[in-house]
């Protein structure tokens, strides 16, 4: 595959996934959703009752790449020339209780 052709492949991809997370309405058709506290993931925030989807980076950790998703302490982060390029997000729906992870590698 070609240069340009995976270029536009990736924004095809990366459009469907920003339309699929500000398609998501904020509640949900189960009655009982929200009536739940909702915890946010580790370090952003507090907990809500009614939280809006939201998107988070993972990284490329599940295909072995650096640094580990949710390995605060690699220093990798930190180091630009060691670092790899983001392929794997997570669409998070706390009112539904639901979260997808989409793997974008080309």
């Amino acid at each position: 595959m070609d240069e340009s052709r995976s270029s536009k492949w990736i924004y095809s991809w990366a459009l469907v996934v920003v339309l699929s997370a500000t398609s998501c309405q904020s509640g949900s058709n189960r009655p009982d959703a929200s009536d739940r506290p909702v915890e946010s993931p580790a370090g952003l925030g507090s907990d809500q009752s009614e939280a809006s989807p939201f998107v988070m980076v993972l990284g490329i950790g599940q295909d072995g790449g650096v640094p580990q998703a949710g390995n605060v302490l690699d220093g990798r982060w930190n180091d630009l020339e060691s670092r790899k390029l983001v392929s794997s997000l997570a669409i998070v729906d706390p009112g539904a209780s639901a979260f997808w992870i989409i793997d974008a590698t080309p």
